[in-house]
């Protein structure tokens, strides 16, 4: 009763940040899947690996699904799920191929039995809304396919990456993609860098005493655990 309770409450929490519109912090994934009322989303590193989910399907679960027990369960779309298995067995390895629109049945009301069947690890519901895929060639057995997100649409979206790959955001999202390039950046401060040690918490732990020596007078940055070790260091960083 505890459980379900908490579980309400949190997605009562989450339809209600929904309709906010003061600045929320979430993660990627949510920022992606989730319509939320503001017109700026702020990406704080490349979230390409989720627009771009590249995933895997064991044709073996195909037919672990075609038994009788499992496949009475799907009624008509036993059958599509049957010759699919049978059609990506005839697939030559090694090319990338787009999946018949014949064999993009909706099954996702039976995702949970899917999902909960013995043996069966495949995100079978997912590689039937795939874009592309196509088979393994050093195992037959697998398929590799991908599923592209879309970023929100009518948002402006900002990703802050050093290394952003825009070519591929080119592709994905043509004339929408704008690159602000600041890479030439004058440093105004002094770097100094004392690489004798790699100053990790083993490091730390060994060489503190060194460390304070060479310290200047400024807060310093460092571990938590190391606060009360570290000369100057900065309580609430």
């Amino acid at each position: 009763m505890i459980d379900q309770l908490r579980a309400q409450d949190y997605v009562r929490k989450i339809q209600q940040i929904k309709k906010e519109y003061e600045t929320v912090f979430t993660t990627h994934s949510r920022a992606i899947h989730t319509q939320f009322e503001h017109d700026t989303v702020i990406f704080d590193e490349d979230p390409l690996a989720l627009l771009i989910d590249v995933k895997t399907l064991k044709i073996a679960d195909l037919k672990k699904i075609g038994n009788q027990s499992i496949s009475s369960m799907f009624g008509d779309k036993s059958t599509t799920l049957l010759t699919l298995q049978r059609y990506l067995e005839g697939v030559p390895a090694g090319q990338v191929y787009t999946l018949p629109s014949t064999y993009r049945v909706d099954i996702s009301s039976e995702a949970y039995t899917v999902m909960h069947t013995d043996g069966v690890d495949s995100n079978i519901v997912k590689f039937l809304e795939s874009n592309y895929f196509y088979k393994d060639e050093n195992n037959r057995d697998l398929i590799h396919f991908v599923k592209a997100e879309d970023l929100p649409a009518e948002k402006k979206v900002i990703i802050m990456s050093a290394t952003v790959p825009v070519e591929i955001y080119k592709k994905l999202y043509g004339d929408r993609v704008q690159v602000i390039d600041i890479t030439e950046v004058t440093h105004t401060g002094k770097i100094t860098q004392h690489t004798k040690y790699s100053y990790s918490r083993n490091s730390l732990a060994r060489h503190t005493d060194e460390l304070n020596q060479k310290l200047p007078a400024y807060p310093t940055i460092t571990f938590k655990s190391f606060n009360k070790l570290v000369q100057g260091a900065a309580p609430d960083m």
